[in-house]
């Protein structure tokens, strides 16, 4: 580990502890992000982030997520997703201090050059597909040891900042508080009359207007017609979405063609071209049952039971 620019650059795992009172710069293990590549049709990174979060919805597990993207040409950018809490919790882990800690940066755009290398007991390498990956088991070969690799490490550009949240409450925010606070006690007590003063002619307004349309005069009949209705609007609502589903995949994987659909009420029936089967299994198995799967040459036919 190198004093770089004043900071020295540490290597973050979930096994790490570290010693030193020093400020640090961190570079993190692909244990605490993820990292997909997407063709999005925006011209910077700044307009790529808004479409991040629904990019990447099929693989985050539930919870808050930042996202930071690197433009590797025209249309391609690497993207990346992130948990703010979870990297604070590992670095108060390791014995540092919050403020010790200066840039963040992912262990993905730093160490491009190298096949593999490994911290204490944990081995890393790259895929084919040139993504970062830890692996359970050690390799004989070209891999370093991660020390060696700092103390000649320049950190790349590509960085975040952590957020760090003070417990501590300027008097001025409380004061801003109070404030507000007495705007909105007034704001409700006129809303009240306003309200309260208009409750007697929405009432006859209602009446009116039921006995116009020639609607159900009592409201456990009209919540009735209404339940029954949203029911249908959801099944309707569920079945278009799960239709988008089945046409994502065509979109995901561009090299599978959907040839037919049909639906019985419940059940899809599907003839897909050039599909990779564990792409298959793992995108479909999430929101349909599959009942019956069969191969013929490049041509898969498929039952998803709808639910």
């Amino acid at each position: 580990m190198l004093l770089n620019k004043k900071r020295k650059i540490l290597f973050l795992t979930k096994k790490s502890y570290f010693k030193t009172l020093d400020k640090v710069d961190i570079i993190l293990s692909p244990e605490f992000y993820w990292v997909r590549e997407f063709e999005i049709p925006v011209k910077n990174k700044k307009e790529a982030l808004v479409f991040l979060p629904n990019l990447f919805s099929d693989v985050l597990p539930l919870g808050d997520f930042s996202f930071f993207a690197m433009k590797k040409s025209k249309h391609h950018f690497l993207c990346f997703a992130y948990k703010n809490s979870e990297i604070l919790d590992a670095i108060k882990n390791t014995n540092l201090q919050n403020i010790q800690v200066g840039n963040i940066h992912f262990a993905q755009l730093e160490f491009s050059n190298k096949k593999a290398f490994y911290s204490n007991t944990e081995q890393f390498i790259y895929t084919e597909d040139e993504i970062l990956v830890k692996i359970p088991f050690s390799i004989e070969g070209n891999s370093e040891d991660i020390n060696s690799i700092l103390q000649e490490h320049v950190l790349s550009k590509y960085k975040i900042r952590l957020q760090f949240y003070s417990s501590i409450i300027d008097i001025k925010y409380i004061n801003s508080i109070g404030i507000v606070t007495l705007i909105l006690i007034f704001l409700n007590i006129f809303q009240y009359f306003i309200i309260n003063k208009n409750v007697s002619f929405l009432e006859k307004k209602e009446q009116s207007i039921k006995k116009q349309y020639n609607l159900p005069s009592t409201s456990f009949e009209t919540n009735a017609i209404l339940k029954k209705m949203k029911k249908t609007f959801n099944t309707n609502n569920n079945l278009r979405q799960s239709i988008g589903y089945i046409f994502d995949y065509q979109k995901r994987y561009n090299k599978a063609v959907i040839k037919r659909i049909e639906f019985d009420g419940k059940v899809f029936q599907l003839d897909i071209d050039n599909v990779i089967p564990s792409h298959f299994k793992t995108y479909f198995s999430k929101n349909f049952k599959i009942i019956k799967q069969k191969t013929e040459g490049n041509l898969m036919k498929v039952e998803l039971e709808y639910e």
